[in-house]
């Protein structure tokens, strides 16, 4: 026999604040001490962001910066005897491109009035909104970068040599060079799929035409695809074969799934034989975030000395030099 019976039902809230004032809130001393706090562990909060990891960092000196490629010789040394005439080596110049920085705000404001009342989470839960909403238009921006990289519904940039940041037909500032692809040409999930992003890899050449061996490090997938990843990957054996063979991409590499991801395909990270954290490196992996100004928290005053209020404020650039440190696959 039952002792006690309730009816599920929706709480009537505590205050309802409308606009973007924010009222009868927390001892203002407490938000603005707060803030302080949350911006400052807020770059390490973003760094955890899954997307983070596929975009080199750097920092820009102006909010404009533009930069000036220049290309290795492709030349070699000549039979040349003492007291001949020497052969001087020259680079050749590369692409330019320009890196703008573009500023992002969100402001809290609140009345003196939020220090009758000691209620500590209104407060908190205040200033991690105006946090999270800074986060949030980083986050979107990297995940359209990748979502958006094959160009099919255009791109949010591409990369200095014109092209999407994966394509088949990369060129270089070199006459008589020949093309190279980051572009595999299906995100097929197979043995015979991945062996070949891995030959592709190692077919890699530099902009000069010399030969540069890569190596597959890692695999990125959406969610859909982690079954079939996880299958692939951990089983010694040809998968659904009973011949017994072996599989030749049995933990070739490991991977990760990329959550929010929703474009169909599967991202290779790739380097050069024995370096590590490819992505991370701005010489490798041409798809960076620079920094003009890292995320700070501005106080903000009024005309009524009873309302108080502050700022996050951040500037940065996403753009693309050349994808080295990365290749893909889509389904179409």
């Amino acid at each position: 026999m039952a002792l006690f019976t309730t009816t599920a039902t929706t709480p009537t809230s505590y205050k309802k604040v409308t606009g973007d004032l924010q009222t009868t809130r927390n001892y203002a001393s407490y938000i603005d001490s707060y803030a302080d706090k949350l911006i400052d562990e807020m770059p390490g909060e973003i760094d955890a962001e899954q997307f983070m990891q596929l975009f080199a960092e750097s920092s820009m000196s102006k909010n404009t910066d533009i930069e000036q490629t220049r290309v290795s010789s492709n030349g070699q040394a000549v039979i040349s005897e003492d007291g001949t005439e020497l052969t001087y080596l020259t680079k050749g110049q590369g692409w330019k491109m320009t890196w703008t920085a573009l500023q992002y705000r969100i402001a809290m404001k609140y009345t003196l009035e939020a220090m009758e009342e000691d209620n500590y989470q209104y407060g908190v839960n205040d200033v991690r909104d105006v946090a999270d909403a800074m986060k949030r238009a980083l986050k979107y921006g990297l995940i359209d970068w990748i979502d958006r990289g094959f160009g099919d519904s255009g791109a949010p940039g591409i990369a200095i040599d014109g092209k999407y940041l994966f394509d088949d037909a990369r060129t270089s500032p070199l006459a008589g060079v020949s093309q190279w692809s980051n572009l595999e040409s299906t995100a097929v999930i197979s043995e015979n799929s991945l062996f070949t992003a891995k030959i592709n890899a190692d077919d890699m050449i530099a902009h000069n035409g010399d030969r540069w061996p890569f190596e597959i490090k890692r695999i990125f997938v959406p969610q859909s695809r982690e079954q079939e990843l996880t299958k692939l990957l951990g089983t010694e054996k040809e998968v659904d074969n009973a011949m017994n063979t072996i599989n030749t991409v049995y933990k070739m590499v490991p991977f990760q799934v990329l959550r929010e991801l929703t474009t169909d395909c599967i991202i290779y990270e790739q380097g050069p034989v024995g370096k590590s954290n490819c992505l991370k490196d701005p010489e490798f992996n041409g798809l960076q975030l620079r920094w003009r100004v890292a995320p700070q928290k501005l106080d903000l005053s009024f005309t009524d000395t009873t309302v108080r209020g502050f700022q996050y404020r951040a500037r940065w650039a996403l753009g693309l030099r050349y994808p080295y440190a990365m290749r893909a696959g889509k389904n179409s």
